[in-house]
């Protein structure tokens, strides 16, 4: 956590409560060790609703064959191919789901991701924090980052292509809105940053400031949207194949080369008028510094 010019006192236990604007949280992965306090790793093998291929494992920091763990100031998402619980890949899945969750504000991470080749895929994203009440997709979700898309395999470009994404309940059906962008900016070669900007009226994705991605949630419950007018909590994680996204299926399909990393450099929310913010730790400081950091006004089900 940055130590900065403004601080608050925040003390409750998972309360909602408004903030003033600029930067009130951020991870920069200094520590030796994942705060595990902050950060769950999600287990399982079941497919994730996606038919993937890998077992999320708890497996992190100094544990042997750790999917996740800190690395020179990085957060480290490892692919790894290995026999696991019936499974021939494993991977780790983070999130913040009982720890952070915010509603309106500025969410953007710095992320390098791994070769992709065919059947990797990354993700940075949100589900709403309803989901044990009223389950996807009736929670909510929105993708901030997806790479490694059949479409992108198709067309030879799934270093470079990202896809934004939606995901509600309309009409008790599931809803999607989606958009892709083929940008040079997106590749594996370097970190990029990719940015939520979500207001009451409109949520705007970007990589490296680039926005390719916008989506009007004015109406509110009026439009069937109200998913996106509740608080979300943040993932990340990389998996391998699925039928959805990535349309790999078969284990010997998977080209990628393995051992594959995902680095995180940071991950920061920057407050605006309306955002709310919900955090678990007691007596803890949130920080603004608004000189270096100015204001900036499918599936999760088993199968």
């Amino acid at each position: 956590m940055r130590v900065s010019l403004f601080a608050i006192i925040i003390v409750f236990l998972f309360l909602s409560t408004q903030v003033p604007a600029g930067v009130i949280w951020e991870d920069t992965f200094s520590d030796p060790n994942l705060d595990t306090t902050l950060w769950t790793p999600e287990v399982g093998g079941h497919g994730w609703g996606n038919g993937e291929l890998q077992y999320y494992t708890s497996r992190i920091d100094g544990a042997s064959g750790a999917n996740a763990y800190i690395e020179n100031g990085n957060l480290v998402i490892e692919a790894r191919q290995e026999e696991y619980s019936e499974k021939q890949f494993t991977s780790a899945r983070l999130s913040t789901k009982g720890t952070l969750a915010y509603k309106y504000g500025t969410l953007e991470a710095r992320i390098k991701c791994p070769d992709l080749a065919n059947g990797l895929w990354a993700a940075f994203w949100l589900l709403g924090n309803t989901i044990d009440q009223v389950r996807w997709p009736a929670c909510g979700e929105l993708d901030i980052m997806e790479m490694g898309s059949a479409e992108a395999i198709r067309e030879e470009a799934v270093n470079r292509k990202v896809t934004a994404a939606a995901h509600w309940e309309s009409g008790g059906k599931t809803a999607d809105y989606s958009k892709s962008a083929l940008t040079e900016k997106a590749d594996n070669d370097d970190y990029h940053v990719f940015k939520l900007e979500w207001t009451p009226k409109l949520m705007a994705v970007s990589v490296d400031d680039t926005s390719f991605w916008e989506f009007d949630i004015s109406g509110g419950e009026r439009a069937d949207l109200e998913e996106y007018h509740k608080p979300m909590f943040i993932l990340l994680n990389l998996a391998v194949g699925g039928w959805n996204y990535v349309g790999i299926t078969d284990p010997n399909e998977i080209t990628a080369l393995m051992p594959a990393k995902m680095y995180v450099d940071w991950v920061r929310l920057t407050a605006n008028e309306w955002t709310e913010f919900l955090y678990t730790k007691e007596n803890t400081q949130i920080e603004r510094d608004d000189e270096k950091r100015p204001c900036l006004s499918s599936r999760d089900t088993t199968d």
